[in-house]
């Protein structure tokens, strides 16, 4: 589904990615870990194609990125939520931006927000929503615009432990329940490591491993044996 070739990228003398090689199936969830400043925004910017390498291509589905897909959603930090609109609202504003009539973007507005157990707090202004409520509705921005591939760059960065499982858990739920091809970005080795099917080790521009998780069906696999043993292996090799 995602195949990455071959992919550099320099900020003048800085190197950002290092001859980056790696191919995603559909329907996977990767996360990337690594510590800050390895390359891992640089290539997820490059993935969703905001970002050209300079030397390497990225395909999706067998097509090179030249620019933005209307098929890949990106989710930064600051999840580009409004404040002053509800959070129906901050949905269908993309959505009427994208050519949905003014009732068709409030129905699959409201319809994002359920799937993230937000649909009772439809009409609450953002800037009255917790860090948690507001993750949601990024997630459901992201889900309403029918994406076959959403990037998501550090969603759980700002929130406390607490509310960083909860989140974790509305995304692993999304994931196996829709053929959606994820990329997760973290520099928390947990949160890698529960949220991955797959956990891509990245350090200095470079992947230095590819694991496959053998505990991602296992419920409640934070309380695993085999969690704790995964954690402390991607660990070593970062």
């Amino acid at each position: 589904m995602i195949e990455v070739k071959n992919c550099s990228l320099s900020y003048g003398e800085t190197k950002a990615l290092d001859d980056v090689s790696f191919s995603l199936r559909k329907g996977s969830l990767t996360t990337i870990v690594g510590p800050s400043g390895c390359g891992k925004s640089s290539l997820l910017n490059i993935v969703a194609g905001l970002v050209n390498p300079q030397s390497g291509v990225v395909e999706i589905d067998g097509e090179i990125v030249r620019g933005v897909r209307n098929k890949t959603t990106i989710l930064f930090q600051d999840l580009g939520l409004f404040p002053w609109k509800s959070a129906c609202e901050n949905i269908a504003f993309i959505l009427r931006d994208r050519g949905y009539s003014k009732i068709d973007a409030h129905k699959k507005a409201c319809e994002a927000l359920e799937l993230v157990e937000m649909g009772s707090f439809k009409d609450r202004y953002i800037e009255t929503l917790s860090g948690g409520q507001k993750q949601r509705v990024g997630f459901a921005k992201a889900l309403a615009l029918d994406p076959d591939v959403i990037l998501f760059d550090e969603a759980t960065a700002a929130l406390d432990a607490f509310t960083s499982e909860q989140i974790q858990d509305v995304l692993k739920n999304i994931h196996l329940n829709s053929d959606i091809t994820i990329v997760y970005v973290t520099h928390k080795i947990d949160e890698a490591v529960y949220l991955g099917n797959s956990i891509m080790v990245m350090r200095e521009g470079k992947i230095l491993k590819q694991i496959e998780n053998t505990i991602y069906d296992i419920e409640n696999c934070r309380e695993h044996p085999s969690f704790f043993e995964l954690c402390i292996q991607v660990k070593e090799a970062l």
